[in-house]
């Protein structure tokens, strides 16, 4: 029998340029490299159906981080400190360049590159420009995607280097819930956002947090722009399932076979008929799903859990204690490529050809549906999400593979 893609994963495929190669990878985009860059849509309610993993119905929700996390943001901390953007460069004149080169007029970076405006901290030998507020406003979403990259030190405290990504709804997307901020604050969020690859990113965090009315609206704040979108899963079981089918992709060839009581008691029960995939999952993402990390580590040692970690850990009972800093070799040992139809717990890989770098990592949940831990910050969970916009998340090039592998034939017992 011949298997294809489920139509909307055969979509999302369709949307980057094919390339025929032997470990079934894609490499993208179809559309030009002068295109105009275009988000991946909000995730909706929906529902989508497989021969093998049977028919499930999700909805989008939002998760937030909890107030002990908030408790520990250094940005909480720090809002009080101006804006800084430091550079490295011989003289001002440099600096001046560097502003010009992101798009500043000559007269805004000539303005900038003078005193008050600009010093050299004798301690990092950094030249630093403290802009005024009307420097921070007038800036357009371009000149900051090109600047912002440019500001050091390149350190996952500097959100300058390290933007809040704020998903493809922006800032209004994750304030859909009552957030007790003011909206000129939101206005002003989603005036200084921009575009960083194919996803809404946001900087200017201490200026923000300045400006709200105490203690209480900066808090509201954070949690707004922490908050990420998931989707909440459910197995559909009807009279007409493919029961055999079922069992057999849930309980993914015997890595998963521990669900399998619980799937066959939902089956055979007269009245139940739906369930939360989050039932049918293997332990580890079974914990974590819909979470985030834990401040105080919960066993992942000093270093916290990244999407690597996440995906070469999906069948893992008791999953390593840190986190992987790379892949080729758990991956060349452990796994071979995978054809279609793709099974529970596949490995999906996003690599960027043009700078020969790995990307990102995640889990094939059913169709298109994916489980990814984006990124190794507390401040993002881990969740269910569309592949699609997965891929557009982690675009940075006009030549992105993506390719799918599965645990050896020896590994997944």
């Amino acid at each position: 029998m011949e298997h294809s893609h489920p139509p909307i994963l055969k979509a999302c495929i369709l949307a980057i340029f094919i390339s025929a190669t032997a470990c079934g990878a894609y490499i993208g985009p179809a559309q030009g490299a002068n295109a105009p860059v275009s988000l991946a849509p909000p995730l909706t309610s929906g529902k989508i159906s497989g021969t093998e993993f049977g028919e499930l119905e999700y909805v989008p929700i939002i998760l937030e981080p909890t107030d002990f996390y908030l408790s520990l943001s250094k940005d909480l901390g720090n809002w009080k400190l101006s804006t800084v953007w430091s550079f490295e460069a011989m003289d001002p004149e440099e600096v001046s360049s560097i502003l010009m080169s992101a798009g500043l007029g000559s007269e805004q970076a000539g303005h900038l590159t003078k005193p008050p405006f600009l010093t050299l901290n004798n301690s990092t030998k950094l030249f630093e420009i403290r802009p005024d507020e009307e420097a921070i406003l007038n800036l357009s979403p371009g000149q900051r995607a090109k600047l912002y990259p440019l500001i050091l030190p390149k350190s996952p405290h500097n959100p300058f280097s390290e933007p809040f990504a704020l998903g493809p709804g922006g800032v209004v997307g994750k304030n859909k819930i009552h957030s007790r901020v003011s909206p000129g604050l939101i206005e002003a969020i989603d005036h200084m956002s921009f575009r960083q690859g194919h996803t809404v990113r946001f900087s200017d965090i201490r200026y923000i947090l300045e400006k709200a009315q105490d203690d209480q609206e900066r808090w509201n704040l954070m949690k707004i722009i922490s908050r990420e979108e998931s989707l909440s899963v459910r197995l559909r079981v009807t009279n007409e399932s493919d029961v055999d089918s079922l069992v057999k992709f849930w309980s993914a060839g015997g890595r998963n076979k521990e669900i399998l009581p619980l799937l066959t008691s939902v089956i055979s029960t007269p009245g139940v008929d739906t369930l939360d995939i989050v039932h049918l999952l293997p332990p580890t993402p079974r914990k974590h799903i819909h979470t985030f990390p834990s401040p105080r580590g919960e066993g992942l040692g000093d270093a916290l859990p990244d999407c690597f970690w996440t995906a070469y850990s999906f069948f893992s009972e008791n999953p390593p204690d840190r986190h992987l800093d790379g892949v080729a070799h758990v991956e060349s040992e452990r796994y071979e490529a995978a054809a279609p139809p793709y099974q529970l717990g596949d490995v999906v890989t996003i690599s960027d050809d043009e700078n020969k770098k790995t990307l990102h990592c995640c889990n094939i949940l059913a169709g298109d549906l994916v489980f990814t831990k984006n990124g190794h910050s507390m401040g993002r969970p881990w969740s269910v999400t569309k592949l699609d916009r997965v891929i557009e998340t982690y675009r940075r090039s006009d030549r992105i593979r993506v390719t799918f592998s599965r645990l050896k034939p020896e590994f997944q017992k």
